[in-house]
């Protein structure tokens, strides 16, 4: 089995035996932030706590490229969507290539591996292969 690492730390977490993603809710304004930083964007505070996320998202848009871009192989979907209380990200979507992705659909969260990685270990003097985990989109239903 492969070594495995978060594709960014501090974004998901486990919520009753399942991962969830991570977002910091402000003290002061009340307002959700994902990813999750140190001080609150709208309006600066530090008085955040962890929160767990929902599962689901509305597509804002979507677009599906047909060139590679490292390390995703083509083509893939890539949509904005909007989440619980006003948070907005991007994600990759995973789908069959026949399905079409259009706003208003929605879409839920996924974990798992995204792709592999291989680094030189100094110690051993070998190659590691590491599974990138992280989360992802699927059409709801």
């Amino acid at each position: 089995m492969n070594k495995q690492r978060y594709l960014i730390e501090g974004i998901i977490g486990e919520k009753d035996g399942s991962l969830a993603l991570m977002g910091r809710l402000c003290g002061d304004c009340g307002k959700k932030i994902f990813p999750p930083t140190e001080f609150c964007p709208y309006c600066s505070s530090d008085k955040l706590e962890n929160v767990f996320l929902g599962d689901e998202a509305t597509v804002l848009a979507a677009t599906t490229t047909r060139m590679p871009v490292p390390p995703y192989d083509p083509p893939f979907t890539l949509a904005i969507v909007d989440m619980e209380d006003e948070i907005r990200t991007i994600g990759r979507v995973e789908k069959d290539e026949s399905v079409k992705i259009k706003k208003g659909d929605k879409l839920t969260v996924k974990f798992g591996k995204l792709f592999e990685e291989t680094i030189f270990n100094k110690k051993t003097k070998s190659k590691e292969t590491i599974d990138v985990i992280g989360y992802y989109f699927v059409p709801k239903g």
